[in-house]
């Protein structure tokens, strides 16, 4: 969306494709053919132009609970603290109501906590980028987004600002917001409850157990008082509510310019990097169950960055030869069944995408319960 912040008429603006993916669309009759949209754009570029990842560490937040709602080690909550003692701003990714997710800013703990987290859907930056420029004139600000973002909120700046800091973190793709929705429109109807929040991955059950949480708000009632309760359901429990991860994992709900990714390397568009550290075991000899965020420093503004959060965090360095597994490769593959997975939810819907793929008879449910029990009970 860089296209959009650059253009001087406001000729761009967001749509949603049918199957449910962000595009620009052009007003012609605002439009004045400048060319800027198109010399913004990155994906226009012969060259992209990236920092080589530099340094690798672990990151593991020292605080008990700041660990136990990062999705990770809790690298973004340490990283952007920095910032926020500083009077800055945090420009990342939150829900808004409808469960659209959108760049938000926030100068408060409390408004950069709900950045918290995986978020497995495309984010929208909507005027993101044009805010963050005027805000870069009087205050430091830290940006995190996917690569892609990333790339072109710099293309928008054109110069590189002492007084920002960027932030993009290992992509596998972004998924469909309209078929989220509709996952989470299809789980609460089975539960016939008003969903106030949605946590991918949460650790309630454990850091490598990819548990999904939706939380709904109750009414109820008393003789004294009335209040508002949450009730939180653990929807990794059946093959329906799995159906969306699965899809994001297997790469069948992907935006199609997610296969052919030119971010997806070690030369990245930001100062820092951040994911998971799957597989750290390989390197300490035991697995972790609370979380460890893979980092990496691109330039010497995050050099300095990570200098500061060292009293909050436990960082170890790896060289860049012991971490390659973690390091991105090529672009993430298109399936087969890609497009015959899109023409049926086109023609049919999600709920019917859904029993294709997850057959719910007797056998399928039977053969489901037996591997949760084994998975229980470490026999596979």
């Amino acid at each position: 969306m860089a296209c959009m912040n650059v253009c001087p008429k406001d000729a761009i603006s967001v749509v949603e494709s049918v199957e449910g993916f962000i595009l620009p669309a052009i007003d012609e009759k605002k439009c004045v053919h400048c060319g800027l949209c198109e010399a913004v754009c990155d994906f226009n570029k012969d060259k992209h132009v990236g920092n080589d990842m530099r340094r690798a560490f672990s990151l593991i937040h020292l605080n008990k609970e700041v660990l136990e709602k990062s999705s990770s080690g809790g690298a973004f909550t340490a990283l952007s603290d920095i910032i926020l003692q500083k009077e800055g701003v945090v420009v990342g990714a939150t829900y808004d109501r409808e469960f659209n997710v959108v760049h938000s800013m926030a100068i408060t703990q409390e408004e950069r906590n709900r950045m918290r987290g995986s978020k497995y859907v495309q984010c929208n930056p909507s005027m993101a980028y044009r805010e963050i420029k005027q805000l870069l004139g009087e205050r430091q600000v830290i940006f995190v987004g996917t690569p892609c973002q990333c790339a072109g909120l710099k293309s928008y700046l054109k110069n590189d600002y002492d007084n920002l800091i960027v932030i993009d973190f290992l992509c596998h793709g972004v998924p469909s917001n309209k078929m989220f929705k509709e996952h989470i429109a299809l789980i609460s109807k089975k539960h016939k409850g008003s969903p106030v929040d949605y946590s991918f991955r949460t650790k309630k059950y454990g850091w490598n157990g990819f548990a999904n949480v939706i939380s709904y708000a109750e009414q109820f009632q008393n003789s004294n008082s009335s209040e508002k309760k949450q009730l939180c359901i653990r929807e990794d429990s059946s093959w329906l509510a799995q159906a969306f991860l699965t899809f994001f994992a297997i790469n069948l709900s992907l935006r199609p310019s997610c296969f052919n990714c030119p971010y997806r390397n070690i030369h990245r568009p930001s100062d820092i990097t951040i994911g998971d550290f799957w597989q750290i075991e390989y390197l300490t000899g035991k697995k972790d169950k609370d979380g460890v965020s893979f980092v990496t420093v691109n330039t010497d503004k995050g050099d300095a960055l990570m200098k500061d959060i060292s009293s909050a965090v436990h960082l170890k360095e790896y060289s860049l030869e012991q971490v390659q597994f973690r390091f991105p490769k090529d672009s993430t593959k298109m399936p087969k069944r890609y497009d015959d997975f899109w023409k049926t939810y086109m023609d049919c819907g999600y709920p019917e995408v859904v029993r294709m793929h997850f057959d719910n008879s007797f056998k399928a449910r039977l053969r489901w319960e037996v591997k949760k029990l084994a998975k229980k009970w470490r026999i596979i």
